[in-house]
């Protein structure tokens, strides 16, 4: 037997809406907006770090077509469940940025170097590497998530833009202080 069951709301609250530590309302985002989140930053940090990756493995580390295929091909296996939670990382690190371009790059930069190189410090470690090896690819690593921070939060707001949503970093309305609305 179907049943329909009627909710209703009133006019102030919606679904996505609950009320925060200041008793205002905090605006959650859907699940339409969830999934178009997770593939906008899957799909960045695929493509961004696959070209990258490969440019450095080939032209760089000098190695084959062959092995830099097989290299890319992990590292999307890997990227994928690391793309969205270093998309939110990266949003909660540049809420501290300013609108100054120096700003922009230091916390973009930190934000990738902060949360990239321990990853790629333990994928290297259980590879096999020890001693100065470790110690040097981790340096390298941290120098490259430097150097590629801010074009890679630059290439992620593009990407989130072409999937309807904001660039990251911004205060959420409900902190618009100069209103004073939600």
């Amino acid at each position: 037997m179907d049943r329909e069951v009627a909710i209703t709301q009133s006019p102030s609250k919606s679904a996505n809406t609950q009320p925060g530590s200041d008793g205002r309302e905090a605006h959650l985002p859907d699940r339409s907006t969830r999934r178009r989140s997770f593939l906008a930053d899957t799909v960045a940090l695929l493509i961004f770090f696959t070209a990258t990756g490969a440019l450095n493995e080939r032209f760089i580390a000098g190695m084959s077509w062959e092995e830099v295929c097989n290299a890319r091909l992990l590292g999307a296996v890997l990227m994928v469940p690391v793309a969205r939670p270093y998309g939110l990382w990266r949003d909660w690190m540049m809420k501290r940025a300013g609108e100054a371009t120096m700003s922009q790059l230091f916390w973009d930069s930190l934000s990738l170097m902060t949360f990239q190189v321990p990853i790629y410090a333990a994928i290297i470690a259980i590879s096999g590497a020890e001693g100065g090896g470790l110690l040097s690819g981790i340096l390298g690593a941290a120098v490259m998530m430097l150097v590629l921070g801010r074009p890679y939060g630059a290439f992620l707001n593009t990407v989130r833009r072409l999937f309807g949503l904001p660039k990251g970093g911004s205060k959420p309305i409900s902190l618009n202080t100069e209103t004073g609305s939600p």
